[in-house]
């Protein structure tokens, strides 16, 4: 019977040594498997079908990181869509064992979303303002226990530049008698940030193409195109025989902004302000559908590593 105790105890002993070792290697196979995360932030929609062209842009991101490995983990959450928000972007990061975290905001150009609305969200901006305003949207802010680094926004090196002359050349065919209008989201606190972008742009286009008549307008997502858009495009029509008009937007073009602004304008989407002008061409690309998005988004969030 002693025999058979003894027995049983060593049994006992090597299964809890075999447990403890088993634990241990997992623990020191995660310690290894621990890397850098990859946090995408969009504006997002309370309309899911506004979120699945982005959703799918997170996917592809997700595939490219698959080839190169950087980023331990990736995730696309939205400023405004509870359902995939910074906050739980933040903890799924951390839950898959991220020691740190880069975010790269799709925003055309630095804003007071990506200055107040994006930080408080991520938890590194506090203040009562900030509290208050995320209150008020319904947002819950992160509470990061790994360091958190966020990149510019989309006007950072030449993706703005060379999307906004692809549109031009696909529809450009006679650039001597053309000109063209750039529409532009427009936050009213970052009007000075957004003027130089939008020089460097049509400076860049103009100089590519030889057209010599470029302008830009403040438009909202449609909310000010009646009094912004509308009128820089007839201002446009008296100078050249044809009128481009470009967008640079993550997830609208030019044609689908010219649609719902007018929905939004207080003629009624009913009346065309253009009617009695066939010289006027709407872009109908997108940013997020361009291939050189993913690649400026993984080439960007790799340096912010260095």
């Amino acid at each position: 019977m002693r025999h058979h105790t003894i027995f049983y105890i060593a049994i006992i002993a090597i299964l809890l040594l075999v447990g403890l070792s088993l634990t241990v290697l997992a623990e020191a196979e995660n310690r290894v498997e621990a890397g850098p995360g990859l946090l995408l932030i969009a504006h997002g929609s309370p309309r899911q079908e506004w979120n699945e062209s982005l959703e799918k842009l997170g996917d592809k991101v997700k595939e490219m990181n698959k080839e190169s490995r950087r980023f331990h983990s990736v995730e696309l959450s939205f400023l405004e869509c509870p359902q995939q928000d910074i906050a739980g972007g933040v903890e799924k990061l951390e839950k898959a064992g991220c020691d740190c975290i880069i975010v790269v905001p799709l925003f055309i150009t630095p804003s007071s979303h990506t200055h107040f609305d994006m930080t408080g969200a991520l938890g590194i901006l506090s203040g009562d303002k900030i509290r208050a305003a995320l209150e008020e949207e319904g947002v819950s802010a992160a509470k990061p226990s790994v360091p958190v680094t966020m990149t510019q926004t989309l006007d950072d090196g030449d993706l703005l530049d060379n999307f906004a002359l692809e549109q031009v050349k696909t529809l450009s065919t006679d650039s001597e008698n053309e000109a063209v209008v750039i529409l532009i989201h427009g936050d009213a606190d970052h009007h000075r940030l957004l003027e130089r972008v939008a020089r460097r742009v049509t400076t860049y286009f103009c100089g590519k193409t030889g057209i010599t008549y470029a302008d830009w307008a403040y438009c909202g997502v449609g909310q000010t195109y009646s009094e912004n858009g509308v009128p820089a495009i007839l201002a446009a029509v008296d100078k050249e025989k044809k009128v481009i008009v470009a967008g640079l937007y993550l997830s609208i073009s030019a044609e689908s902004l010219h649609r719902r602004g007018m929905a939004l304008s207080p003629w009624g989407k009913e009346y065309d302000p253009f009617a009695e002008e066939s010289n006027i061409i709407f872009s109908t690309e997108r940013l997020v559908d361009n291939s050189h998005l993913s690649l400026w988004i993984m080439r960007t969030a790799e340096k912010a590593l260095n």
